[in-house]
């Protein structure tokens, strides 16, 4: 197809030259189409750009510049529409493949398991697992604790300001679904299932095709709710704590250990749970 304008390689004074969208940048534009000239944008002839010189441009009206604003806005909620629809589709089929990976396992139940996760965020629909823990409650080894890359996350500045997991700490670990095996074969030795808000970590380990076993799960946040007694009018129950607040009620000390660390809140909880067993 022929160029619509003459293709120039080498132009007199080229740093005088700018493209549409840069002239309209600054508040001018061109006074004719018909003083468009082509050109290769770099030395290696790769596209072409329209460019007008500084000569043939006037200044833009303010009608002329609202209305290019207004294009360009409805442009960029288009791209981050593409672009977060992309995603998902991304991440759904990521899924599915996890749950494709996922091996047929045989229920053993003889453990009662502390588990506990880190992920990039707390979207279900699109945050991903950066850390799994779990011990043995019974007799109290830690038999996982690895990290895991995620598969489109880049970044997670909110969750990484809290569980510091950093995009490097992560960079060399296998994906989530190459630890399926190993975590499966551990879940399905599982008698009783312990953690600290456990269905959040329910949620993603089942999205990412992890076998949950059918047995009782034990929450210790809304069992501590009770025995803390914090009553909200409001919503008509017992507000939910902290797991910090959950371990200074039954003085837990945390040694080396910081909250927000998968396996650190595992240690905790099983402590916690253990005195509330007690208690009872």
């Amino acid at each position: 197809m022929a160029a619509k304008y003459p293709i120039h390689s080498n132009l007199e004074n080229k740093t005088d030259y700018l493209t549409r969208k840069q002239w309209l940048n600054k508040g001018f534009v061109p006074v004719s189409d018909e003083k468009i000239v082509q050109m290769y944008s770099n030395g290696f002839r790769q596209k072409v750009f329209e460019y007008i010189n500084k000569n043939d441009v006037r200044r833009a009206t303010e009608k002329e510049i609202l209305s290019y604003k207004e294009n360009k806005k409805k442009t960029g909620k288009y791209l981050q529409k593409k672009t977060e629809s992309e995603k998902k589709k991304k991440i759904k089929e990521f899924r599915k493949l996890c749950l494709n990976k996922s091996p047929a396992v045989q229920v053993n139940p003889a453990n009662t398991l502390v588990i506990d996760i880190e992920t990039t965020g707390l979207n279900i629909d699109e945050d991903e697992i950066l850390k799994i823990s779990i011990l043995n409650l019974d007799t109290r080894k830690i038999i996982f604790n690895k990290f895991s890359k995620p598969f489109l996350k880049k970044n997670w500045h909110d969750a990484e300001k809290i569980n510091h997991i950093s995009p490097r700490t992560v960079a060399h670990s296998p994906f989530i679904y190459e630890l399926l095996p190993e975590v499966n074969s551990i879940l399905a030795s599982a008698k009783m299932i312990v953690g600290y808000n456990i269905d959040f970590d329910i949620s993603f380990l089942k999205t990412y095709g992890f076998f949950i076993p059918d047995v009782e799960i034990y929450d210790v946040m809304t069992h501590f709710s009770e025995i803390y007694g914090e009553y909200s009018e409001k919503y008509g129950e017992y507000k939910w704590q902290k797991l910090t607040t959950c371990a200074e009620y039954y003085n837990y000390n945390w040694g080396a250990d910081k909250a927000h660390d998968s396996l650190a809140d595992c240690k905790a909880t099983a402590y916690c749970f253990n005195k509330m067993k007690r208690r009872k």
